[in-house]
């Protein structure tokens, strides 16, 4: 986290999140360069390259020597094209860099107060939503509060004109006020990521969303200003339909009953929940209105032929279709080297060492990291084929499986208490 003005907020840089792979790169091509150009320069390689081509058959030469200028020739050659190479994988990683600082601003762009992005299962759907999720939330946190910051002085003016009937920009400056206080000065939110609302697992620096319900969706629940909302897999979350449904007509004609009976039945209907078809009406609103509402923004990511999302579609600002996902510039040294520990693990099996444990998780970790991700994609309608990078190295965590533990057939567990009841 890193802190704006004395509060703690998320920040996404494009170098912040490739540093590990520019250093990698950078230190690998300084080596080769510096092993090249100390060892030889482009006349010698030059003359490598004319003494390779002939095999060093000159007249008067014995075979120690002839053989002695081979490989001199073939080191020279060798050490130029790991040179080079180096030169161009770091260039590309520059290029890359500057390729995701592009991603970075073209999100808003894209997001605006909404955006869908659907695709096949494992395309990398959840990913980009979360990697948005956090762009989004520090852009929205400050203007919120330069708007809050600036109106705090007339404060007492925008309340007694409200007093008058002219409440609405006191109804803003409140709402700004209330979210601040909510993100920044409640005790009980200090392990919350300001600003950011999802309906599953994210971790930034300890730190987590608000959870995202269907009752912030049908207005039940609060949400606060300036909101940046991930709703990952709509269809298990929204009603399956949006079609408009006419509340039930209120019951008439029927004698008057018991005040005591009566008051029962009103409090036993405030704890039930409105039929989901209901509840639809809401949520079309909500989704419809968000902007004017809260100032938020909603991110969904679903399947292609998510039936919640074909309805979606008319409420979502812009429409991202995800193709497939290339990983690249991972470097070889740690693929190769996580595959020999895999085969001591193998070997090993139940036997597994603590430490070759530690070791195996350290470099699989660094072998996520290092790289990125060329996502390909069209949007809306359009049906030509872009793409955008994205960094392998983030500053957080997620996990879009969580439902894994809601399977019906998952492993169960006996908690503590069970065992104690049993």
């Amino acid at each position: 986290m890193k802190k704006q003005g004395g509060l703690w907020e998320p920040n996404i840089t494009a170098f912040g999140c490739t540093k590990k792979l520019f250093i990698y790169y950078f230190i690998r091509a300084a080596i080769w360069t510096a092993a090249f150009w100390i060892v030889a320069d482009l006349r010698l390689f030059v003359r490598a390259l004319d003494m390779v081509a002939c095999l060093a058959d000159f007249e008067g030469i014995d075979l120690f020597l002839r053989a002695r200028l081979l490989a001199e020739s073939a080191l020279i050659i060798f050490l130029f094209f790991k040179f080079l190479f180096s030169v161009k994988d770091l260039y590309g990683v520059i290029v890359n860099i500057r390729r995701i600082g592009q991603t970075i601003r073209q999100i808003p762009v894209w997001a605006g107060c909404s955006l869908g992005i659907d695709g096949e299962q494992g395309v990398g759907k959840t990913r980009f939503m979360t990697f948005s999720l956090f762009v989004l939330s520090k852009a929205k946190l400050e203007r919120m509060r330069l708007k809050y910051y600036l109106d705090c002085p007339i404060k007492s003016e925008l309340e007694a004109k409200a007093r008058n009937g002219d409440e609405f920009k006191w109804v803003k400056f409140k709402a700004r006020e209330e979210a601040y206080n909510f993100y920044y000065n409640n005790e009980k939110n200090k392990d919350r990521l300001p600003g950011i609302y999802a309906d599953y697992v994210v971790t930034y620096d300890g730190k987590k969303p608000y959870e995202l319900k269907l009752e912030h969706f049908t207005m039940q629940e609060k949400i606060y200003e300036s909101n940046v909302k991930g709703l990952a897999e709509a269809d298990n979350v929204l009603p399956n339909t949006f079609r408009k449904v006419k509340p039930p007509a209120p019951e008439t004609n029927k004698p008057e009953e018991d005040k005591k009976e009566k008051d029962d039945k009103n409090k036993k209907k405030k704890k039930e929940k409105p039929p989901a078809d209901t509840r639809a009406n809401d949520i079309d609103e909500y989704l419809g209105l968000d902007r004017q509402y809260t100032d938020g923004t909603l991110l969904v990511d679903t399947h292609a032929n998510g039936s919640v999302f074909k309805s979606m579609r008319d409420t979502q600002r812009t429409v991202l279709h995800l193709e497939r996902s290339e990983y690249r510039y991972t470097p070889k040294i740690l693929l190769k080297w996580l595959d020999h520990l895999e085969k001591k693990v193998h070997k090993a099996g139940k036997r597994t060492s603590i430490r070759l444990r530690k070791r195996y998780l350290f470099v699989e970790r660094l072998t996520k990291e290092m790289g990125i991700t060329r996502e390909y994609y069209t949007i809306g309608k359009e049906r030509e084929e872009k793409f955008m990078v994205l960094p392998n190295e983030v500053p957080y965590a997620y996990d879009d499986t969580a439902l894994k533990s809601k399977y019906r057939h998952a492993p169960k567990i006996r908690k503590d208490k069970e065992e104690k009841n049993a």
